[in-house]
């Protein structure tokens, strides 16, 4: 039976995905103390990441804005619907690749503020068992990789890296992607279900930790560092009301600024205060090995090389038409872009 190529189902896979109509939910009322002078926000939250504006939030940073939390998203594209069903007014989770080909769809959202990259030792990596012989990428040729979300981030890092390691068009298309949730990746490779994973640096630490896994390779080694996420806003936010999304950005930023200017252990206590006190302490084991963003500029300020490595990916991988980074992002809203 002809196999389908890694890049073939990669791109089915996304423009699948992209696709999907999701049917809008009635989201509960807003709490009774929000206020005509209150602006509520409405956002999803991710299982394996903290939230940098729910951070900024339990900083008190946000001034007027409320948070109003409509559900769990499992992921980036998951994230873009919701944003394109009204579903929601930003969103953390989609990667910078992900942004730039739904801006080239015509789709009018704005990255406002970088969320997540690979600084320091903050890096996503790719995790197999210590006890197989699996040494290098070659030896991932005919294998099984999980990951949470296969067309997203880690689908397009893992595509570069079997290109760099120069891998042929028959060895990468022999790798199989298959989508496991996070909850319980670790799991699936000790129990040879799959043989790596791909993890963000959260579920890396947790999983290092049980000392029965070693990491084959990771994002920094071949993306380098930079910015890989970004904070999406509606166009039609920004249009509207400049000074709300003025005021979210200032919070994200000087939220940002206390995370790089803390330890992880102080970031991580009050964050865990925060979702007890909003009633989703059910999340805070989920961050008990987080270390930080990986943001690498001050006060997630953003810059073209953050999305230049994915308009080339998108362009060469997906066929899109080049894109103007001027119309991808701004960092006109940012504090630190204005000093």
């Amino acid at each position: 039976m002809r196999r389908r190529s890694f890049h073939t189902t990669f791109i089915r896979t996304l423009a699948t995905l992209l696709s999907i109509v999701v049917v809008s939910s009635c989201a509960p009322n807003p709490p009774k103390t929000y206020t005509q002078d209150t602006k509520i926000l409405r956002y999803e939250t991710s299982g394996f990441d903290l939230n940098v504006v729910e951070l900024a939030d339990a900083l008190g940073y946000l001034e007027n804005i409320k948070l109003h939390s409509v559900g769990r998203a499992q992921g980036g594209i998951d994230a873009i619907e919701s944003m394109k069903n009204d579903r929601t007014d930003f969103s953390i989770i989609p990667f910078n690749g992900l942004i730039i080909t739904e801006v080239n769809s015509g789709f009018p959202i704005t990255a406002v503020a970088a969320c997540s990259g690979t600084a320091g030792n903050t890096t996503s990596a790719l995790l197999v068992r210590k006890d197989e012989d699996i040494m290098s990428v070659k030896d991932l040729v005919g294998k099984k990789i999980g990951m949470n979300n296969v067309g997203a981030l880690g689908s397009a890092v893992l595509e570069l890296y079997f290109e760099q390691a120069g891998l042929t068009a028959a060895e990468i298309a022999s790798i199989r992607l298959r989508p496991i949730p996070v909850d319980v990746i670790e799991q699936r490779l000790f129990q040879g279900q799959v043989d790596a994973i791909w993890v963000n640096d959260n579920i890396k630490q947790r999983a290092l930790a049980l000392d029965q896994f070693t990491a084959l390779a990771e994002d920094v080694d071949i993306i380098g560092h930079r910015n890989t996420g970004s904070v999406v806003v509606k166009q039609s936010l920004i249009d509207s009301d400049p000074e709300v999304v003025e005021t979210l950005v200032n919070g994200i930023a000087r939220a940002l600024e206390f995370e790089q200017t803390h330890t992880s252990m102080e970031v991580r206590e009050v964050y865990s205060d925060y979702l007890e006190d909003i009633g989703q302490a059910s999340r805070i084991p989920a961050f008990t090995g987080w270390q930080s963003s990986g943001v690498t500029t001050t006060g997630g300020l953003m810059d073209a090389e953050d999305f230049q490595i994915w308009s080339e990916w998108a362009e060469q991988k997906l066929h899109v038409n080049a894109v103007d980074l001027s119309q991808v992002y701004t960092n006109e809203f940012n504090p630190y872009f204005r000093d």
